[in-house]
């Protein structure tokens, strides 16, 4: 479902999208991946840092594993990042529209990613200096290789200000590689192009398994996109599906059906289990959200799909406010039970992080995501200097 951008009530805190069409479903995935990885690391903080031991009960072990599989939101992420990358340059190829112009597709990225990223690692480091007391001569050239998305093949993964930025150094790495792997949808016959998409998501993994046999600590290995090359090219996969035959497919309760089988096999299996078929099994999740009955209407709800348009601000910010609010909250532990102190902590940690999310969106993120933005910027830097001398000088 594709939506005119508009402003309807509270709707007006949707993204900004580049085009003039809002895909409401792709923001409701985003809002289950950040929901996955919220989770995950709440969890991970109250077992690991509550300091005293916590004691579980065998019928707590199914939901503790699902929430122990939540850094699945990271892959489902970057299937999501093929699929929108990918779309432009799919609708290109396969339907004749006009070629997406470089210049203008790396411009939108820079603008529209770097300062709340920039404002955010600034934050970081100025956090660490002062409440760590870490020297700012250590600090400094950690911000730098962060700055540059290079901190993780330069430094490996310790003392990046914000420790779940590798990710967003592997997207662009991707980035500068999409116009190259989009070229792929010139392959001519849709089940030969499809079948070499999926193909390679599968044979990837396959193959970085066996090449990664007594190399998994090299950092070059865990830092590069070819580490995580599959599920990007999942993404294109669906990207063709959705421009191609998509839209001729009926919306319907057997999508439903297939569609939950595979979220249920992805939040209930380990990754080590599934990892050569995860991508593909992804793929068949995403599928329900755009032809499902039910789950297309779900994906869809306008808060979740709003909240969900908002998962860069809250991906940047929610593991710091995790930490540090973390830190006062875990001496309010009335009980060792595990699973009652992780609803604890999430009924007071989840409303800190939403709060400072939706802040940050509408303050920092939301206007970069307008492609004029710094030429706004800068004509309000020129009006407000000529005013000011306009007063100087009749003063």
């Amino acid at each position: 479902m594709q939506q005119p951008v508009g402003k309807q009530g509270w709707l007006h805190l949707r993204r900004i999208t580049s085009g003039s069409t809002w895909i409401p479903e792709i923001d409701g995935l985003r809002f289950v991946a950040i929901g996955c990885v919220v989770l995950f690391h709440l969890a991970a903080q109250v077992t690991s840092k509550s300091g005293v031991v916590l004691t579980t009960h065998a019928w707590y072990h199914g939901l503790l594993a699902i929430l122990s599989r939540g850094d699945i939101g990271v892959r489902i992420f970057f299937v999501i990042s093929g699929f929108i990358l990918g779309r432009p340059f799919a609708r290109h190829y396969l339907l004749g529209h006009p070629k997406p112009p470089l210049r203008a597709y790396y411009l939108r990225r820079l603008t529209r990613l770097e300062p709340p990223y920039l404002l955010n690692i600034a934050i970081c480091t100025v956090v660490a200096a002062v409440y760590v007391h870490i020297p700012v001569r250590v600090l400094l050239p950690h911000f730098a290789a962060s700055a540059l998305y290079l901190h993780g093949l330069i430094m490996g993964p310790e003392g990046a200000p914000n420790p779940v930025a590798w990710t967003l150094e592997m997207e662009v790495q991707f980035y500068l590689l999409v116009p190259l792997l989009a070229r792929m949808f010139l392959i001519p016959g849709a089940w030969l192009r499809r079948g070499l998409l999926a193909g390679l998501s599968i044979a990837l993994p396959v193959a970085l398994m066996l090449f990664a046999i007594g190399k998994i600590a090299d950092p070059l290995l865990w830092a590069s996109v070819a580490w995580m090359l599959q599920y990007f090219i999942a993404g294109l996969l669906l990207s063709d599906l959705h421009v191609t035959s998509m839209p001729s497919w009926r919306v319907s309760w057997v999508w439903d059906i297939a569609s939950t089988a595979a979220w249920v096999i992805l939040l209930g299996t380990a990754h080590a289990r599934l990892y050569p078929i995860e991508p593909l099994l992804i793929v068949l999740a995403f599928i329900g959200a755009f032809r499902g009955s039910l789950l297309r209407r779900l994906f869809t709800t306008e808060w979740i799909a709003v909240l969900g348009g908002m998962c860069y601000s809250m991906y940047l910010w929610h593991f710091f406010f995790i930490s540090l609010v973390f830190k006062v909250s875990r001496k309010w532990l009335f009980t060792d039970d595990l699973l009652i102190n992780i609803a604890l902590q999430a009924l007071i940690l989840l409303p800190c992080v939403v709060a400072f999310t939706v802040l940050y969106f509408v303050l920092i993120e939301r206007p970069c995501m307008d492609p004029a933005w710094p030429q706004k910027l800068w004509a309000a830097v020129l009006y407000s200097a000529r005013r000011l001398a306009t007063v100087s000088s009749s003063v």
